[in-house]
């Protein structure tokens, strides 16, 4: 595959998305900052600076206008996403490691990995409009189902709770073993893909509760996991220092393993023409999916 090399950051990358047209890549750094760069030509665009402690998310809204970045200082900060510019910011009730938008822009969640309570904010002004609440351990995965009908969190005990997407009330839950590190809903029938510390990739059925396949996607920990916006790929990062592309009966079609150290992002453009992954080495890349 293809490849263009993003840097910049000193230290790891924990973070990274792409707006849905692919023109824009944002990664969450270890060293404060957030990075916004044109993903055609990889330049960097912006250093956004505001965040006081280890940035560990970023995530565009669907319509690709605004940048939410989430960090270790206990902030949400929300950027115009062309510009870099900085719109406001607001106080979490805990570290922001996870961020994940609802498909239709309007509300976006986070969760950090210190507290068993994630938070719902609003979009437009950064209001909280929920708390979380329901795990009886630390949080460590969100994702909303790109369909509309699901909101789900993970947490370090294996336990992933299956929220109503607008006011989080739970409706049930699955679980796996060891912690369900990362979370992604189909775009196409929303299963949902939970990734986790054991390597296991797991896809389930959110309406029956029922487990459909499940595969040894890593030797350690699935830390991260994103579907094509066709729904006929699922990439992952592990611990292993590999980002793979597998098939959604777990035939695995690639394994790419430039980064050489652990990585903790993956993200599809919104044409699935390309894919990011950013690691523990301080670089992103963007390749071209096939």
């Amino acid at each position: 595959m293809d490849m263009l090399t993003l840097t910049g950051h000193s230290g790891t990358i924990y973070g990274v998305d792409s707006t849905p047209d692919g023109r824009r890549i944002a990664t969450a750094g270890r060293d404060q900052t957030v990075h916004l760069y044109d993903g055609e030509t990889g330049a960097l665009l912006a250093v956004l600076e505001r965040h006081r402690d280890f940035v560990y998310a970023v995530a565009f809204s669907p319509d690709g206008s605004l940048l939410v970045s989430g960090g270790r200082d206990r902030t949400i900060q929300i950027w115009d996403a062309l510009s870099g510019e900085r719109i406001f910011g607001a106080r979490a009730n805990g570290e922001v490691a996870q961020i994940a938008f609802s498909p239709d822009g309007e509300r976006f969640v986070g969760g950090g990995y210190y507290s068993s309570i994630g938070q719902m904010w609003q979009a437009s002004d950064g209001a909280t409009i929920t708390l979380l609440e329901g795990h009886t351990t630390r949080l460590r995965s969100a994702a909303f189902d790109p369909m509309g009908g699901w909101l789900a969190t993970g947490d370090s005990d294996g336990v992933v709770l299956l929220r109503e997407p607008f006011t989080g009330t739970v409706l049930g839950s699955v679980a796996v073993d060891g912690e369900a590190l990362s979370l992604a809903f189909s775009p196409v029938d929303a299963h949902l893909a939970v990734g986790s510390s054991t390597g296991e990739i797991t896809i389930w059925d959110p309406v029956e509760r029922m487990a459909i396949t499940s595969w040894r996607a890593h030797s350690s920990g699935t830390l991260s996991l994103a579907f094509s916006p066709d729904g006929q790929l699922l990439a992952s990062g592990g611990s292993d220092s590999t980002a793979r592309l597998w098939l959604i009966n777990g035939e695995r079609l690639t394994s790419l393993s430039r980064h050489g150290t652990p990585v903790r992002s993956v993200a599809f453009s919104g044409d699935g023409s390309t894919l990011v992954t950013g690691g523990d080495d301080g670089r992103a890349f963007v390749w071209r999916v096939p």
